[in-house]
Parts: C-alpha cells; sequence; structure tokens
C-alpha cells in the first residue's frame, strides 16, 4: 500500500511539472496563456490522467480572449497537450467586448494550439443568433469556426438548417453549405 502511495504522489509531482513548463512555455502567437486545473488528478491503468474542474484561457496578439472550462477532461500520458473533455463550456470575447459562447457534451481541446473540436449536442450564440449543431470546429490559426451536421439557426428574424456553417471569426460573416448540392438550404421567416 505505501509503495502504491509513493508511484501516485510521483507521478502527480511530474504531472504538475509538466503542466508548469507547458503553461510557462510561449509560443509565437499567444500573448498570455493561463492554466488553472483544480480537484483531484487520477490515473487509470489504460494510461489517462482523469482532471476535474478544467478553465482554460489565453489571449491572442490582438488581444480576444479565449476561455473554456470542463466539468472534467481525460489527458492521455503520451500527449499532455491533447484533453478529451466533458460537460464544456466556452467563450470568445473579442476586444470590441462582442461574445461567442459555446456549449456541449464533449470537446477535443489542443493546450498548445487552443484549438478545440465539440461535439454532442452543441450549442452555440453570438448575439441575438442561436445555433445548435453536432460538431463545431475552433481553427484559432484559420480565424475559422466549422459548424457541422444537423446545423439549425435561429434569430429574430427566422430559422436556418444547413449541413455546414463556415464562420470567419474576424469580420463575422458566414459561409451557408449544404453537403450534396442538390439539396437546398431550408429558410423560414418570421412574420
Amino acid at each position: 500500500m505505501s509503495r502504491y502511495i509513493k508511484y501516485s504522489l510521483y507521478l502527480i509531482f511530474i504531472l504538475i511539472s509538466i503542466t508548469f513548463y507547458f503553461s510557462n512555455h510561449n509560443k509565437s502567437d499567444k500573448v498570455f496563456k493561463k492554466e488553472n486545473l483544480e480537484s483531484k488528478t487520477s490515473t487509470s491503468k489504460d494510461s489517462l490522467n482523469i482532471i476535474e474542474n478544467i478553465n482554460y484561457s489565453s489571449f491572442d496578439n490582438k488581444g480576444n480572449k479565449y476561455l473554456i472550462k470542463a466539468k472534467s477532461g481525460e489527458v492521455n500520458q503520451n500527449n499532455f497537450d491533447k484533453i478529451r473533455m466533458k460537460n464544456v463550456y466556452a467563450q470568445i470575447t473579442f476586444i470590441n467586448q462582442e461574445v461567442i459562447e459555446i456549449k456541449s457534451n464533449y470537446a477535443n481541446y489542443n493546450r498548445e494550439t487552443s484549438e478545440t473540436f465539440f461535439y454532442d449536442k452543441v450549442f452555440s450564440s453570438y448575439l441575438d443568433h442561436k445555433i445548435t449543431s453536432d460538431q463545431l470546429q475552433l481553427l484559432f490559426k484559420d480565424k475559422l469556426a466549422k459548424i457541422k451536421n444537423n446545423v439549425i439557426y435561429v434569430s429574430d428574424q427566422g430559422k436556418l438548417e444547413a449541413d455546414e456553417v463556415l464562420l470567419n471569426l474576424i469580420n463575422k460573416k458566414a459561409k451557408i453549405l449544404m453537403n450534396n448540392s442538390e439539396e437546398k438550404i431550408k429558410i423560414s421567416y418570421l412574420n
């Protein structure tokens, strides 16, 4: 039993050291990166570390803030930069104080790039625009959000159904697509 405790403490020390190293390691496109890992960390037999109450925030070089929170996450010991999160909430706050919020049951988060793949009951909102979908991928390097599969957009003007929406994170312009070119985008206007 004492050997188990010693190995567990050693593993936690290594995990904290690696987390500290990566949280202080600056990348060229990041101005500031802060990580906050709370609660307990445990190891399972399949080389995954479970982290609870995750909270990451970062700023890009223009001052936009990205915050992501999750109830729990799994980190593979072979790649500490990639985390599979559960019960996820994210927020992008632009320098003009406009906010995009995203919620999903799961997300794959890359700590190095902050790029995130949300999936399973994804809900996103921006001003009075609401979008539900099966997937949403934030590609910060490309300044793009890809919203895919069963996309339903709702605003005070109406409702739109499509297969994919590509949202430019800089100018907030969207490109709406269908997978099959013969299918039409469904639009319903509210009167």
